[in-house]
C-alpha cells in the first residue's frame, strides 16, 4: 500500500491509495472493501488501470463498494483512491 498526503491550503486531507480491494474476484462477486473507512463521495475505483464512472458502482458502506455492471475475474486488478474518514 502506498499512502499519499494531499496538500490543501488551510486543511490537510488524507488520501490513501490501495493496491487492491478485498473481496473474491470470481466473476460473480460484486462487493469489495477498503482497509479503512472513507468519506462518502470521495472514492474512485480503478479496474485494470481504468477509472470507473460513479455510475459503475455504489457506495454500500463506510468501507464497502458494490459494482453494478462488472463482476471481476481472478486476473483483474481492482483498486481505489479515497479520502480517509476521520
Amino acid at each position: 500500500m502506498i499512502v499519499l498526503k494531499k496538500i490543501a491550503s488551510q486543511q490537510e486531507s488524507n488520501i490513501d491509495f490501495v493496491d487492491s480491494l478485498s473481496g473474491t474476484k470470481d466473476n460473480n462477486n460484486k462487493t469489495f472493501t477498503t482497509p479503512r473507512a472513507y468519506k462518502p463521495g470521495k472514492i474512485n475505483i480503478i479496474l485494470n488501470g481504468q477509472f470507473l464512472d460513479s455510475d459503475d458502482f455504489e457506495e454500500t458502506g463506510d468501507n464497502e463498494i458494490t459494482l453494478i455492471w462488472i463482476s471481476p475475474k481472478s486476473w483483474d486488478k481492482l483498486g481505489a483512491i479515497y479520502e480517509i474518514k476521520e
